[in-house]
This record gives structure tokens, sequence and C-alpha cells, in this order.
């Protein structure tokens, strides 16, 4: 009894010893596989060959897999200067607080009435005693209550895959983690949504895409007279 107690010890052991090597194998798998990362270069161009510049590119993960790592918040500037929001187009993770100092000597009053965000800065020069946080995904949209040509756009983000293309229309996601993602392509003048669902693996992706835009249409921008606070 003695010795089959001990043998029964021994191969309750070695079974435990076994699974403990399956996990430790299966788990190794997983690291590497979350290890694997790949750059994503990406052109986008009008139906002229012409580059697209600002346009926001995203990467979400697809297949029910949470990203990663969360993209950490910004505090960012979107200034007032010479009349005009710079930048028009900005991209930043949820949870980032946005500035908006008016640089100009006149004033501005500064708001917006998307969803993604709410807010007013009642009419002001210098820089408002509180940046805004931005803190759900979407799109907002800027204008200033008494010059009807400015507008600007703060992309929200909740992917650390974002970028913007620059004036050759040229945007590159490094060191993204091998997978199945939905490509989102965003432009404000853009006719339709963009999707698509890509595969990133340890090489470089690159693609070429062609992206129609509306008409651009605009208020008038009137002339400046320094004799008016507002103009």
């Amino acid at each position: 009894m003695y010795i089959h107690a001990i043998k029964m010890s021994e191969s309750k052991s070695n079974q435990s010893m076994r699974l403990k090597s399956q996990l430790c194998f299966l788990v190794a798998i997983l690291v590497s596989a979350h290890s694997i990362a790949g750059d994503l270069k990406i052109s986008i161009n009008t139906q002229k060959n012409q580059p697209i510049e600002s346009v926001v590119v995203t990467l979400e993960r697809l297949g029910g897999i949470q990203q990663s790592t969360s993209p950490a918040p910004l505090n960012i500037e979107i200034k007032q200067i010479d009349r005009e929001f710079v930048p028009a187009v900005t991209v930043i993770p949820v949870g980032s607080l946005v500035s908006f100092p008016n640089q100009d000597d006149i004033l501005h009053h500064v708001y917006s009435f998307s969803k993604a965000k709410t807010f007013d800065l009642p009419l002001y020069k210098g820089i408002p005693n509180e940046p805004i946080e931005f803190d759900i995904a979407g799109v907002a949209t800027l204008g200033c209550n008494i010059h009807d040509w400015m507008s600007a756009y703060v992309v929200i983000v909740d992917t650390p895959y974002y970028q913007k293309t620059n004036q050759l229309g040229e945007a590159q996601l490094t060191n993204v983690s091998a997978g199945e993602y939905e490509l989102v392509l965003w432009h404000p003048r853009q006719k339709k949504s963009y999707r698509e669902t890509i595969t990133i693996g340890d090489q470089s992706t690159t693609k070429k895409i062609e992206l129609r835009l509306k008409p651009s249409f605009r208020s008038k921008r009137q002339n400046s007279n320094s004799n008016r606070r507002y103009q």
C-alpha cells in the first residue's frame, strides 16, 4: 500500500508538471504572437491623383480583441491666427485636453454643437482659463460665432493607431500589433465613409487609396478692419 501510494503521488506530480509545461508553452505562443508588429504606409489621392492633406487614418481592432494599449490623452492647442483655426483638422485620443488660445488682436467666440463634444467659449482674447476635455470618441465641428467662415474639426479616437496625412497625402502607422483591423479614413469633404478590413503582419504594408471629395463650400471671408473689435 505504501509503495502504491508513492507511485500514485509520483503520477499526479508528473501530470501536474506536464500541465504546467503545456500552459507555459501556450503562454509563450500568445506572447510571441502579441509581440509581432508591422507598419502601415498609406498614400491618399483624389481622382486626379492630387495628394489629400489632413485625412485622419485610424486602425480599429477586429474580432472582439481589445486594443493592446490605450492611447495616452494629450494636452494640445488649437490656435486662432489671422481669423482662422490652426490646425483645421486635429486628431486626438479620448480624454485629451484642448486649449483654444486667441492670438489675434480681436475677439473670438469658439463653440461646438457636436454630439461628440458641446461647449461654448464666449467672446475672449488670449487663453481661456480652462482647456476643454474631449471625452467621447467621434468628430466635433468647431466654429466662431463672430466669423462664419472659421471652421475646424477635432477627431477623437479610442485606438492607439492613428495619424493624419501630410501635404503629400501620406501617413504611416508604426509598430502595429499583428492582427486584423478595420482601416478607417475621415476627411471633412469626403463623399462617403471609407472602411476596409486589413491584416497587419510582421512586415510593412503599403496602400494607395483614391478618395472622392465634395466641392469646398465656405462662407466668404470678410476683409480685415482694425477699427472693429470683431473683424
